[in-house]
């Protein structure tokens, strides 16, 4: 478990709230796979810390639907399920819509673009250099930009509350080389469309992201069937 004896602890972080961030994180970036079962008393060892903290987060993550726990069993880290991706996917792309087009209607500077920008550069490299893991998240920072540029922060996070398996799907068909690189293509579309005050091209280029990524449910669930939710 790499990421939970890389990760740092932040020096505002009790232990409990530690537990929570790098367990999610690996569960998220699927460093904790679909369907496996979390030994409690190994995810402290990793971390470095008590067992306590790691066993008092797991109703949080269950109520994030990230983690499962059965009677008896244990507690597993959920499948994902088909129908909630499609749903978040939906959710972002209405509300993503709607941001770009608050932002044509209000005035923004070339600097205000420069996140933006970074975040582009930040995902080539990590294209180039084959960190696919890196390219996702950029990817989704990039999205995130957009709200912070409108002021929608605490929509953007409420968004990804209920977006976990759509995260999931992306860094399962990350490995894909293609993907990553056409999820760059799609944001820089994004950009280059709000810097022209082109925001049907913005919003198509935006949607097309979110389509291509339920498009893609079938193939992944073909390939990694153990990972999915049965419906």
């Amino acid at each position: 478990m790499p990421i939970l004896a890389k990760l740092q602890r932040f020096a505002t972080e009790d232990a409990r709230q530690f537990a929570y961030r790098i367990l999610k994180l690996s569960i998220l970036e699927l460093l904790l796979r679909p369907g496996e079962k979390l030994n409690e008393v190994e995810l402290a060892n990793s971390a470095s810390m008590s067992r306590t903290p790691m066993h008092n987060v797991m109703g949080k993550l269950g109520r994030e639907n990230l983690v499962e726990q059965i009677p008896q069993r244990g507690a597993f880290v959920t499948r994902i399920h088909a129908d909630r991706a499609e749903q978040a996917a939906w959710a972002q792309s209405q509300s993503g819509t709607s941001v770009l087009e608050l932002l044509y209607t209000v005035r923004i500077s070339s600097e205000d673009f420069e996140p933006l920008r970074r975040n582009l550069s930040q995902q080539q490299y990590c294209v180039a250099t084959e960190d696919y893991d890196g390219a996702v998240r950029h990817v989704f920072k990039f999205y995130k930009l957009l709200y912070e540029l409108a002021n929608l922060d605490t929509v953007w996070d409420s968004l990804q509350y209920a977006g976990a398996d759509l995260y999931r799907l992306f860094h399962l068909i990350a490995s894909q080389p293609e993907n990553c690189e056409t999820a760059l293509l799609e944001c820089r579309a994004v950009l280059e469309a709000l810097e022209k005050r082109d925001n049907a091209t913005a919003c198509r280029a935006l949607q097309h992201f979110y389509t291509r990524l339920c498009e893609q449910i079938p193939l992944a669930a073909e390939k990694y069937p153990d990972y999915f939710e049965l419906v």
